[in-house]
């Protein structure tokens, strides 16, 4: 058995072991079961269990099928590379405690627009949560202030004297931001966006609280340009 086969087998079954461990299976449960079963709770699982249930494939072959003493399959340097990698996330998945470590900047909803639009000039922003003291009350986006500002009747509406508030009120239907806590798993987040667009809509941000509650304070902020962030944290794309 060559070193590839040797440091492949390591992964994998460091990788079951983490399943059985995490799973109420009965031991000695098929892999594939213990993929299937935690693949209904667990993103990162579900992620990863088309490559988890190809690699179960290779290791039967490494271990059960030989020709002349012979192993008759042995696992590339890519597949060695990502089972490894693999492993690596389902052991330690990767969390968006990594979007904390920037200041999420939020306004009041007695805040004029005027403010508003200036604050997200200097800091780039394209999204503010808006707060009632301490009750979220909706996410301020470029795209709500575009439609506010186009649906205004002349006289144009000084946006120095109007509130947050009132273009909140225009925004209700199409602004949505998503609570996470900040033990939530990456994966999570692309299942999170993937879904919305799917199925509910446009998710303009996902906000993260220590227990996932919007009535705790906002720690971190998660958009669709981060995405990309994400995708080479998992390293999704990997060759």
């Amino acid at each position: 058995m060559n070193s590839n086969s040797r440091t492949y087998l390591e992964a994998f079954i460091a990788i079951e072991h983490n399943l059985a461990e995490r799973c109420d299976l009965p031991r000695g449960a098929p892999f594939t079961q213990l993929v299937d079963t935690l693949a209904k709770q667990h993103a990162t699982v579900r992620y990863m269990a088309d490559d988890l249930k190809a690699f179960a494939r290779l290791r039967n072959v490494i271990v059960h099928e030989r020709g002349g003493g012979q192993v008759l399959a042995e696992p590339n340097d890519w597949a060695v590379r990502r089972i490894q990698q693999i492993a690596e996330l389902l052991i330690k998945p990767p969390t968006v405690a990594m979007f904390t470590r920037r200041r999420v900047m939020s306004v009041s909803h007695t805040t004029t627009v005027c403010a508003a639009m200036a604050l997200m000039a200097k800091h780039h922003y394209s999204q503010l949560p808006v707060f009632q003291g301490q009750h979220y009350m909706g996410l301020l986006t470029t795209r709500t202030l575009t439609y506010w500002i186009g649906s205004q009747p002349a006289p144009f509406t000084d946006v120095c004297q109007t509130l947050v508030a009132e273009v909140l009120q225009s925004a209700e239907h199409w602004e949505r931001a998503h609570f996470v806590a900040v033990t939530s798993e990456l994966t999570e987040i692309l299942e999170l966006f993937a879904d919305h667009n799917r199925e509910k809509g446009h998710l303009d941000a996902i906000l993260i609280t220590h227990d996932g509650h919007s009535s705790s304070d906002i720690i971190g902020i998660i958009v669709a340009a981060d995405i990309v962030h994400i995708s080479a944290e998992l390293k999704l794309y990997n060759e």
